[in-house]
C-alpha cells in the first residue's frame, strides 16, 4: 500500500498510510493530517485514488499546493514524487525509498514567489508561532516527559529535539516496550512552544488520558497530560 512521508526541514517526521480512502490536509482540525501553520488554509489539499492512479488535489488554497515544486491544481502522482503543503514536504512511496533533499533549482522554483497568511477562515485555536519571513516563533518553553511506569521508570526526558520517537527500536528517544509495538511506534514533534503526539507505526497506539489517538491524527500535548503507549505511562509537563 502506498504511503506519504511527512517531512519537514529533510527530517522524517511520520508516515501517513494511504489506506482506507482520501487523505486531506489542512489547518482544521478535521483533516486527516492538520499542519498548524498559518500559511496553510483550513482545507489545503487532497490525495486520492482515481481508478489505478493515486491523484493529489488542491482544494481552493490560498497559497497553492505544489508537486516537485510546481504549482498544481490536480496530478497524478508517482513513486518519488514531493509534494509540498505549506512548510512541509510529502514524499509518495509505493515502496521502499530513500530521502533526498528537494530539488534547489531556482530558476525553475515556483515556491520563490511570497507566501501569504491566510485569514479568510483562521483555525480555532490556531498557533501564533507560524514561521513566516519577518515573524518569528516565540522562545520554546520547556517541555519534558516524566516516566512514571516501564523500561525507563523513574527518568526525565527533556523534549529538546524537534522530533522525539518513542517505540521498541534501540534508537528510539523513549524505550517502551509491549506486545504489537512497532520499533518507532509515535513520535513527538515540537513547533514553536507546542508539541504533538501522532502515531507512527505498528499496531498499538498511544493514549492520551485514557482515549486512543486515531490514525494520521496529532494531537496537541497540554502540561499534565498522561500518555500511555505499550507498557509504558508518561506524563507531559511544561513549564
Amino acid at each position: 500500500m502506498p504511503k506519504l512521508l511527512m517531512t519537514l526541514n529533510g527530517a522524517l517526521e511520520r508516515e501517513i498510510s494511504l489506506e482506507g480512502g482520501p487523505v486531506r490536509f489542512g489547518r482544521k482540525a478535521d483533516n486527516d493530517v492538520v499542519l498548524d501553520n498559518q500559511v496553510v488554509s483550513g482545507h489545503h489539499a487532497q490525495v486520492l485514488k482515481l481508478g489505478d492512479v493515486w491523484i493529489v488535489e488542491d482544494l481552493g488554497s490560498l497559497n497553492g499546493t505544489y508537486l516537485n515544486r510546481k504549482k498544481i491544481e490536480k496530478a497524478a502522482l508517482k513513486h518519488g514524487d514531493q509534494l509540498i503543503v505549506g512548510q512541509h514536504v510529502f514524499v509518495f512511496a509505493e515502496k521502499d525509498i530513500a530521502l533526498k533533499p528537494s530539488d534547489e533549482d531556482e530558476s525553475e522554483n515556483d515556491l520563490d514567489k511570497t507566501m501569504l497568511l491566510d485569514t479568510r477562515k483562521p483555525a480555532k485555536g490556531a498557533s501564533p508561532n507560524a514561521t513566516m519571513s519577518g515573524i518569528g516563533p516565540a522562545e520554546p518553553k520547556t517541555a519534558v516527559l516524566a516516566i512514571i511506569s516501564g523500561a525507563m521508570s523513574g527518568k526525565e526526558v527533556k523534549l529538546s529535539r524537534r522530533v522525539t520517537v518513542l517505540g521498541k527500536s534501540e534508537n528510539a528517544h523513549i524505550l517502551v516496550k509491549g506486545f504489537f509495538v512497532g520499533k518507532q511506534a509515535a513520535v513527538i514533534t515540537q513547533r514553536g512552544n507546542e508539541y504533538y503526539l501522532a502515531h507512527n507505526e505498528g499496531t498499538v497506539h498511544p493514549k492520551i488520558n485514557g482515549e486512543t489517538l486515531k490514525e494520521n491524527h496529532q494531537q496537541l500535548l497540554k502540561d499534565g497530560d498522561r500518555i500511555e503507549l505499550g507498557d509504558t505511562t508518561m506524563e507531559f509537563l511544561q513549564q
